[in-house]
């Protein structure tokens, strides 16, 4: 009985207040898979329904799996309209009117953007953090760099401003500075060499300079008023001599080096020297010296002689002319007086930076004529003079520096073997078929 009456009452017992219906729990139930389908697959719903797109990216910009947002401030210096992007390609934010001071803040989560200018041109930008960040135009950095980079252009800005315009002048109305070093170093030098190169700044150089001038004219001057009477050493006697002709040699090639490096190097900056290589003409100031025997063996003769060399560039390497040009003419009767010329073939073996080295063959011809004395008895006929020829063949070595472009020093040792009886001034000779090691300096200008 008890089972019985528990039956009737759930059976006609009144549905209880806000139950639904049966047909209202249908369609409960199909609300319900319907949102759980929803949930499980949210692309499909997105691609079902492409006019949420928008909405998507405000609430994924937003409110997007908890993500905190930064706020990214996009001030770009140039003006115009620019639109950003997310990495999917969405659009975050178009036609936004930026630049000449105007920006625009917005709060995104940390992602990859671009944005893309007026020219379609896209800056990729970084996000990342919860620091504020402001996009400049080229890069994303924090506010607090910005506005310190921003005050310093200010302050920069200010110090131009009251620093006043520069005074510019127009290149027509400026005077080229003029470098008086260029004329008054190498007058300095011409009056005692080494002083241009202390004008120059080289002051070490510039008394090296002095010093083996003024030693090499003492030196000379000395060896040259020693007494020559036969008492000294055989040997002695020829390293006087040859000291002698080595110092008197070096004088004047140690004041034409100081001249002439003193205007290289008066310029600013120094001139780099290039040699005329490609020379037509090469004009040559050469004394040679030789140290040889005469009547007295126990009183070596000392030769020297001066001459000049016209050259002609024939081929790049090739150089033939006339040299040894000299002349002597005697005082007194009994000296003989000459002139002599040669010719002279030279190659260059070597020619790189300021050295160059020439190989030469030459002979010098001299015309020797005797003037007879004059006889005792006015009645004798006075005899004619008497005409000699001379030849001297002769190998040479050439070691040329250039100081300048166009001016370089000469060291020429040469062996020479005269032929015939070879002359030099003041009566001075040497007989023929006797071989000589002379020794040679000087100086050649190249046009």
């Amino acid at each position: 009985m008890l089972a019985l009456a528990t039956a009737l009452f759930f059976a006609f017992a009144p549905p209880a207040e806000g139950a639904p219906s049966d047909a209202e729990g249908g369609d409960v139930g199909a609300a319900s898979d319907a949102e759980v389908a929803a949930a499980a697959d949210p692309a499909g719903d997105a691609d079902a329904d492409p006019a949420g797109d928008a909405e998507a990216v405000e609430v994924d910009a937003d409110v997007d799996a908890g993500l905190r947002a930064t706020v990214l401030t996009l001030a770009p210096a140039k003006a115009g309209t620019y639109t950003l992007v997310d990495e999917r390609g969405r659009t975050i934010a178009e036609g936004l009117a930026l630049g000449e001071g105007k920006t625009h803040a917005l709060q995104l989560t940390p992602g990859i953007y671009r944005v893309i200018d007026e020219q379609q041109l896209e800056h990729p930008l970084v996000v990342a953090g919860t620091v504020e960040l402001i996009w400049d135009g080229m890069g994303v950095l924090p506010v607090e760099a910005y506005e310190r980079r921003e005050l310093q252009l200010a302050f920069l800005e200010l110090a131009l401003a009251q620093q006043g315009p520069p005074n510019i002048k127009h290149p027509s109305t400026q005077r080229p500075r003029r470098n008086r070093r260029v004329w008054a170093s190498p007058l300095a030098s011409t009056l005692a060499p080494g002083i241009g190169q202390v004008i120059n700044g080289q002051g070490g150089k510039g008394v090296g300079l002095l010093f083996a001038t003024v030693a090499s004219l003492t030196g000379s001057i000395v060896l040259y008023n020693m007494p020559s009477d036969g008492t000294r050493p055989l040997g002695k006697e020829y390293a006087r001599l040859i000291g002698y002709g080595v110092l008197s040699t070096a004088v004047p090639m140690l004041w034409i080096y100081a001249i002439t490096d003193a205007y290289a190097h008066a310029h600013e900056p120094a001139r780099e020297v290039v040699p005329a290589v490609d020379h037509k003409v090469r004009l040559s100031v050469n004394r040679t010296m030789t140290v040889g025997f005469r009547a007295d063996v126990n009183r070596p003769g000392f030769y020297d002689n001066w001459s000049v060399s016209l050259m002609g560039q024939a081929t790049r390497r090739l150089s033939v002319g006339v040299s040894d040009l000299s002349l002597a003419v005697g005082k007194d009767v009994d000296i003989p007086e000459f002139g002599q010329f040669g010719l002279r073939a030279d190659y260059r073996v070597y020619d790189r930076g300021r050295l160059w080295i020439d190989l030469g063959l030459g002979v010098a011809m001299q015309v020797v004529s005797s003037r007879p004395s004059q006889a005792l008895d006015p009645e004798v006929a006075i005899e004619k003079n008497d005409l000699r020829f001379g030849a001297t063949p002769y190998g040479v070595v050439d070691l040329r520096v250039f100081p300048v472009n166009h001016l370089s020093l000469d060291f020429s040792p040469r062996l020479s073997v005269p032929v015939t009886t070879r002359w030099f001034s003041a009566g001075r000779a040497l007989p023929r078929f006797a071989p000589n090691l002379e020794l040679g300096g000087g100086v050649s200008v190249y046009f």
